[in-house]
């Protein structure tokens, strides 16, 4: 565009000049004063030849720089552009009013380039030829070329040093990712974590890194870790608890057997059945606890989708209850009419987990008290479930672990209940399957009490 935008410039103006030039010279009346217009024309920046002029009309030019134009040659010559043909492809900037000349090229033998308008003879005028060199226009075109040139070749290595650097420093948290996810596959040291970019310079570089994409990506990725190093905490633990619950019933059943192989009196031989018994009833019991949090962790679809009227759920839990008491008095507040959609038999499950939880931390002559209420929540009905025991309590700082799986208080761990601390975890997982939530309330030497709150039929 630079290149064309220059060679149409210089042709537009070497038009204008031999029009100008062909009206001045049917003004003048004598071959002087014709001379003396096509001299004035280098003024103009052309030099002008007489091209098939009338008999009588003379005049020429006095610059002796500019070529002969043949006449011939001239008729001859293929009009175009000067510019080079790359820069047809640029659009047009400056047109010429249409006067019936023509532009073309004359290049001599000593290379350097001539601009030649033809303004063809009319009865009242000559025929002119405006001539003006090209050699500076191109000389400074190709100048310019080579400087683009030149650019372009250092903007480029420039641009590539620049992109391979913020590269390398952009994709500094990446490999740092990369080395980190690798070392913790190969030690399994999930307390690893990835430098989060800006971390080590100022606020400002600190407060600025919050807000970019791989920041976040590292601290994404620094809060995965954090959550596997406490699955994987958690897993150590919940094999270390399940291998100490199971060893137990384990190690009893067998001494008990070895106990029967020997020459023992009847006593000692029913003692050690009914022993024997009872801790294979309790090792039964934590194993289909363990299948029941196995399928919970795979996600497994274990709850039927059934109306379930409450009522008679704490019915039937009331009655099923009475062989977990040791002492205690199991007594209902309140039974409101209430219907969820659910399944029964979990949620059966459910009041006996709490009644028998609540049993065994509370002791005998100790006061036990259902209630089942219908209430608003954000509008909408629910079923306000509640277990509540005058028992030993949990300690302000065992509450949020309550949930754990095999995790039991001192104070628990101290009464020896025989739980295996599975219960809660349990109840848990059936209250979320039915969309619900559950909390614990608890105070130590008073009492505790767990409140459920499932969505209710309307």
């Amino acid at each position: 565009m630079h290149s064309r935008t220059h060679y149409e410039q210089l042709d537009g103006s070497m038009q204008a000049a031999a029009v100008h030039i062909a009206a001045e010279l049917v003004l003048a009346s004598t071959p002087g004063a014709r001379d003396t217009v096509i001299s004035a024309a280098t003024s103009l920046g052309v030099v002008i030849r007489l091209i098939d002029a009338p008999p009588g009309f003379v005049g020429q030019s006095r610059d002796a720089g500019a070529p002969s134009i043949d006449p011939g040659w001239l008729r001859r010559a293929t009009p175009g552009p000067a510019y080079p043909p790359l820069a047809t492809l640029a659009p047009v900037v400056h047109t010429h009013a249409d006067v019936g000349g023509r532009f073309t090229v004359f290049a001599p033998a000593s290379g350097a380039r001539w601009r030649v308008f033809d303004l063809p003879a009319t009865p009242s005028r000559p025929g002119i030829a405006a001539v003006a060199p090209l050699e500076q226009l191109d000389a400074s075109l190709t100048t310019f070329g080579h400087v683009m040139v030149l650019s372009g070749v250092v903007g480029t290595f420039v641009t590539l040093v620049m992109a391979w650097w913020m590269a390398a420093r952009l994709l500094r948290p990446v490999v740092s990712l990369t080395e980190t996810a690798e070392e913790i596959a190969r030690t399994r040291a999930f307390d690893r974590r990835v430098a989060l970019p800006g971390a080590g310079g100022n606020a400002h570089h600190a407060q600025h890194a919050q807000h970019d994409e791989l920041a976040r990506l590292s601290s994404t990725f620094n809060r995965m870790l954090a959550s596997l190093e406490q699955a994987y905490a958690g897993q150590q633990r919940f094999v270390a608890d399940a291998s100490h619950e199971i060893r137990a019933p384990l190690t009893a059943i067998i001494g008990n057997l070895e106990l029967l192989t020997r020459s023992v009196p009847d006593a000692e031989r029913a003692v050690a059945l009914i022993e024997a018994r009872r801790e294979a009833d309790r090792l039964a019991r934590l194993v289909a606890d363990l299948l029941t949090l196995a399928r919970a962790d795979a996600r497994a679809r274990v709850i039927r989708t059934d109306y379930v009227a409450m009522a008679d759920v704490v019915s039937d839990a009331l009655r099923d209850a009475r062989h977990l008491l040791r002492g205690q008095v199991l007594s209902v507040d309140a039974i409101d009419h209430v219907v969820v959609t659910g399944d029964r038999d979990r949620m059966l499950q459910l009041l006996l987990i709490l009644v028998d939880n609540a049993a065994k931390y509370t002791p005998a002559g100790g006061q036990l008290h259902i209630a089942l209420r219908r209430v608003a929540d954000g509008g909408r009905t629910a079923a306000a479930l509640s277990v509540r025991d005058s028992g030993v309590g949990i300690a302000p700082e065992d509450l949020p672990y309550v949930f754990d799986r095999f995790f039991r208080s001192d104070r628990a761990r101290a009464r020896e209940p025989g739980g295996s601390g599975l219960g809660l975890g349990i109840a848990q997982w059936i209250v979320e399957q039915h969309r619900g939530t559950i909390t614990v309330d608890s105070t130590l030497g008073v009492g505790t009490t767990v409140r459920i709150l499932l969505p209710a039929v309307e």
